[in-house]
């Protein structure tokens, strides 16, 4: 709404002025009376955005109350040297291209405090993903990513083959040698078959070995 209002005011202001039936100057009331129904409902805006779980929302809403708290020290010292006091502050520059620029930089931060937590979120994805779809000894694809492929595959339009193995003698293995031993012949045997095999299909440990 008051959008709407903002700019049948600028509009109408723009037309009477053209016409010659009424100044800018004469609209100034008018604008400040506005400003007066904006400020409020800003600040009420930024104020509930400080609580806002995304830091970006944050950073907007403190540049948006120190652009707010600007123009509302400019219009109130206007006003005082216009009809209360004109010897007011007169030598004094208008401090809202201050606040507009401090309102610039914190926007600034903002966009790079996003681009920051999407490359985070970005990152946590992809390692929650290789969690999800990797066994963690041999680093190949698990059983649900397997399965996944599977499922895909039994839809689809392709042929294809299953190739299924075992290692022999790995209970043997590690029950002469130890775990450890029996744990570095799965990967070793799973880097040798992801190296021959992965450009050509989906390699997987479905299984314990």
């Amino acid at each position: 709404i008051l959008s709407i209002c903002s700019a049948l005011f600028f509009v109408t202001a723009e037309l009477l002025h053209i016409t010659n039936l009424i100044h800018l100057p004469a609209m100034l009331p008018v604008y400040l009376g506005l400003l007066v129904l904006y400020g409020p409902f800003i600040v009420v805006v930024a104020i509930k955005h400080l609580r806002d779980d995304k830091r970006t929302m944050r950073i907007i809403s403190v540049g948006i109350l120190i652009l707010v708290a600007f123009v509302i020290s400019d219009m109130m010292r206007f006003n005082i040297q216009k009809y209360i006091m004109p010897d007011f502050m007169r030598d004094m520059i208008s401090l809202v291209p201050f606040g507009t620029l401090l309102f610039i930089i914190f926007l600034i931060i903002s966009y790079c405090v996003s681009m920051v937590d999407n490359m985070y979120i970005k990152a946590e994805h992809k390692v929650l993903l290789k969690m999800a779809y990797s066994d963690e000894l041999t680093n190949i694809h698990n059983r649900a990513k397997c399965e996944e492929v599977l499922q895909e595959l039994e839809y689809g339009q392709q042929g294809y083959a299953i190739l299924s193995l075992d290692l022999n003698n790995l209970k043997r293995i590690n029950d002469t040698l130890g775990h450890a031993c029996g744990d570095r012949l799965l990967k070793d045997f799973a880097a040798i078959l992801a190296k021959t095999f992965m450009a050509d299909g989906t390699v997987g440990r479905m299984g314990g070995d």
